[in-house]
């Protein structure tokens, strides 16, 4: 039965703690760019298969191929081309409890792994490859070390004596100086190797002392500037294998989303510090405008499609990407450049549209102090719902300067809009929709694809805010109305 390891199986555990690895010596195997070959030896265990796995971004256990049994009871990872220089992990199943290896270059490809299903970690055993066999003594050091830190924190609790606490306080303390002393001793001896890399890209900067007094505010704001401006001091931009593991990721993940205010003009700053880092190597340049592009592009943050439109408009238009498909990049830029003029701030595209009395009105000839512009449809199922919220919004915020531009978006059909508006009581503000094909334009105009959408506009028309709910809506136009 296949033990739980959660405490040693996943290398962003490592990183945490920042625990040094034990050294091993082992001579380079004989094979070193004759492609890949690695042996899997799994006692006690006798399923047909396992996996073969690898890191990309935040993408965890990427299956590589499936591992079948031979005759002589193993598994065999191998092909005439080297692995790309990465993390890679083999999934056990049932419970796919992984085990992780690191390829650093295509000299150590070719070695053999040992281990047991009652302790897949801690019996684990590398022959033919210096740096795994360094990894897995890490692992193994990393979890005594953790026990003994949690049994002395443990002591401590227990102990009445302030001396005592003290004393174990202080060897708490002088086990992680030797801790850290060891894992920088470590990145030093071995540049060249992914592990070191990874090792000491997750390590923070230390902040040192302000070099004169400051207030507790003074200091704190000092301390934070200082650690997101030297954060990635310890990251090898140049090394592209830090994509083919966790850290890349985490490590620009957490600078967007802790270290940085999360509204738009933060954000792009914030981008543009990582892509100008990221840009002297090719690979990690690219990865990072796509993932910005899909993470922003999808965001359902209010806001975010700015952050969007910045990283197309500054690093996706004009930009050459081989490896990228052309289609996908130019649906990109039209996306972008679509979602453009719809932006906080920009003003609002003007459409003219027909009431149901047959007469022209457009959008920016509405005298008020703010303007909602509401997209709905006589038939969409939350539309209905949020007919009686729109109602009671109006009739609450109609005296304090707010006008209604409903646009009802069952085209050329006056008739259904009318038996709508009727029954949904929307006859109390100003309905319009479009009864020529140059009024459809509105569709492209404010990229309609579903409804409802709702806007709302300041006095000269420029969007304040949008896509928010009928819910929301009161608690939206209080804030604005407040400032």
């Amino acid at each position: 039965m296949l033990t739980n390891l959660s405490k040693f199986n996943t290398f962003s555990y490592i990183f945490i703690f920042l625990i040094p690895f034990v050294l091993g010596i082992y001579p380079q195997p004989a094979h070193a760019n004759d492609g890949h070959r690695i042996e899997i030896n799994i006692k006690d265990y006798t399923a047909d298969y396992c996996f073969f796995t690898a890191y990309y971004g935040n993408k965890k256990y990427i299956i590589k191929d499936t591992l079948y049994r031979t005759a002589e009871g193993k598994y065999v990872a191998e092909g005439e081309t080297p692995l790309n220089a990465g993390l890679y992990a083999v999934l056990i199943p049932p419970q796919n409890i992984p085990f992780e290896l690191m390829i650093s270059d295509e000299k150590d490809q070719h070695f053999m792994v040992e281990t047991d299903t009652a302790n897949v970690i801690k019996n684990l055993k590398v022959k033919g490859s210096e740096e795994n066999k360094a990894f897995y003594d890490y692992l193994r050091f990393m979890g005594e070390q953790r026990q003994a830190i949690t049994d002395l924190k443990a002591k401590a609790d227990t102990e009445k004596s302030k001396k005592k606490k003290q004393k174990v306080a202080d060897k708490i303390k002088a086990m992680n100086a030797a801790i850290k002393q060891y894992q920088n001793d470590y990145v030093a001896k071995h540049p060249t190797w992914l592990s070191a890399a990874m090792l000491k890209a997750s390590t923070d900067v230390e902040v040192p002392d302000p070099t004169k007094k400051m207030t507790e505010e003074e200091e704190s704001q000092y301390r934070m500037n200082y650690y997101r401006k030297h954060y990635f001091d310890n990251l090898d931009f140049t090394d592209d294998r830090l994509l083919r593991s966790p850290v890349y990721f985490n490590r620009m993940d957490f600078y967007l989303n802790r270290l940085t205010y999360q509204i738009p003009d933060s954000i792009t700053q914030t981008l543009d510090f990582i892509l100008d880092k990221a840009k002297v190597n090719d690979k990690l340049y690219r990865y990072s405008v796509f993932e910005f592009v899909s993470r922003y592009g999808n965001s359902k943050v209010v806001g975010m499609d700015a952050v969007f439109v910045h990283i197309v408009d500054n690093y996706v238009k004009g930009q050459t990407f081989d490896d990228v498909n052309k289609e996908q990049v130019a649906k990109i830029i039209k996306t972008a450049k679509e979602m453009k003029p719809l932006l906080i701030g920009k003003k609002s595209p003007n459409i003219n549209m027909q009431t149901l009395e047959s007469e022209n009105l457009a959008l920016h000839d509405i005298d008020s102090e703010y303007t909602l512009l509401y997209f709905w449809d006589p038939k969409c199922g939350h539309c209905k719902k949020a007919a009686p919220l729109m109602v009671d919004f109006y009739e609450k915020y109609k005296d304090k300067g707010i006008e209604m531009y409903a646009v009802c978006t069952k085209d050329k059909d006056p008739k259904l809009c009318m038996e709508s508006i009727e029954e949904k009581g929307y006859g109390i503000w100003t309905n319009v929709l479009a009864m020529t094909d140059r009024q459809l334009y509105y569709r492209l105009f404010y990229r309609i694809k579903s409804t409802p959408v709702i806007y709302i506009l300041d006095k000269d028309k420029n969007i304040v805010m949008k896509n928010i709910g009928a819910k929301q809506l009161p608690d939206v136009m209080e804030a604005i109305l407040n400032k």
